[in-house]
């Protein structure tokens, strides 16, 4: 468990539980880390999300060149400065701000408001509902931000998004 979980009793409701042929496996990889010298860093009520987040922009804070290894687009708001992704399920794939803004539509700083309206189905983040990740990306990128966006739901064009957004603004 974690504060998320304490904040939203239903988050990550539609993950599976991991398999317990690789829960047993975990302490091995520990155990195999602290061989080679390698430091795992856990905390209790974090997910090692929140650990590689916080790690990722202290360093850059300090002036260090930091890759995040990933595949979860959620790290492209951290994007940014010396902060870079790299996808190994895209091999040669390095993702800075323009990278980001290519792959992603829209720049590091408004990936967390694409994600608030699109949600997030793995860790039961709803979002607003009848705006896909697509739409999401539209709508950020002419609106500049969420509260932007909100700030003008009223005057949308699309009456589906305006619809969506007047009745969810407080899901987003």
């Amino acid at each position: 468990p974690t504060f998320r979980s304490a904040l939203a009793a239903d988050y990550k409701a539609n993950r599976a539980p991991m398999p317990p042929d690789l829960a047993e496996q975990v302490p091995w990889v520990h155990e195999a880390c602290a061989a080679l010298g390698v430091p795992v860093l856990t905390y209790e009520n974090y997910e090692a999300d929140d650990v590689i987040g916080t790690l990722a922009t202290r360093a850059a804070s300090e002036s260090l060149e930091v890759v995040i290894v990933t595949g979860d687009k959620d790290f492209f708001q951290l994007v940014g400065g010396s902060i870079r992704v790299f996808n190994p399920r895209e091999p040669g794939t390095w993702y800075d701000a323009e990278g980001v803004k290519e792959k992603f539509g829209v720049t590091p700083s408004q990936v967390v408001d694409v994600l608030s309206l699109m949600g997030d189905a793995i860790d039961n983040v709803k979002g607003v509902p009848g705006i896909g990740e697509k739409g999401a990306r539209t709508l950020i990128s002419e609106h500049g931000s969420l509260d932007a966006l909100l700030a003008h739901a009223d005057d949308l064009k699309q009456r589906k998004y305006r619809t969506a957004l007047q009745t969810h603004a407080e899901t987003a």
